[in-house]
């Protein structure tokens, strides 16, 4: 049973073959990329409930439902070309990880009140995610794979942004649909 157990992590994490040293340094990666976002984030929902009084938005939870796992899979993606064997593939998949990371937490940081930069780095974000879905598909079918749902929910949230935005006459930062972005309780 316990050699089961053992036999399906290694394939779930793709570490078979690879030390407890470097399984644990991969995890340390990815737990903290996505703490240092999330303080990130959180520091932006702070200012933002100081400047709105409130943060309370009923359209947040079936966001944070959708918004949860996809950022969930991207981080065990991580893990998994982490624990791939070196290669150059391997070197451009965790590169192209970690610039989602960081444009991730600018989106974060930027949040509904400046438009022009939150949107920037939404689509930066969803170019990025595309570009490290495409350069593990070789590397890692299955990394692969949990990845595909996050570029298809950020390319389909853009979109209904874009069509938001076009509607508008002005675009007012506070009448974005924030259920589009990941909210403080998904990162």
């Amino acid at each position: 049973m316990a050699n089961a157990l053992h036999g399906a992590i290694e394939d779930a994490f793709n570490s078979r073959g690879r030390t407890a040293g470097h399984v644990l340094r991969g995890v340390a990666l990815v737990v903290g990329a996505v703490a240092v976002s999330a303080a990130l984030g959180h520091h932006a929902d702070a200012e933002l409930q100081e400047e709105r009084g409130t943060l309370d938005d009923p359209d947040d939870a079936p966001v944070s439902a959708v918004w949860t796992p996809l950022f969930l899979a991207l981080t065990a993606s991580g893990l998994r070309v982490w624990n791939a064997p070196r290669s150059p593939e391997r070197t451009a998949g965790l590169t192209l990880w970690t610039v989602i990371q960081a444009v991730n937490a600018a989106w974060l940081i930027l949040g509904p009140r400046r438009l022009g930069g939150n949107t920037t780095a939404s689509l930066a974000a969803t170019a990025a995610a595309f570009a490290y879905l495409r350069s593990i598909e070789r590397l890692d079918h299955r990394a692969a794979a949990w990845v595909a749902p996050f570029v298809s929910w950020r390319s389909f949230a853009n979109i209904l942004l874009g069509t938001a935005l076009s509607k508008a006459k002005t675009p007012d930062p506070d009448k974005v649909p924030r259920r589009l972005a990941p909210t403080r309780s998904t990162r």
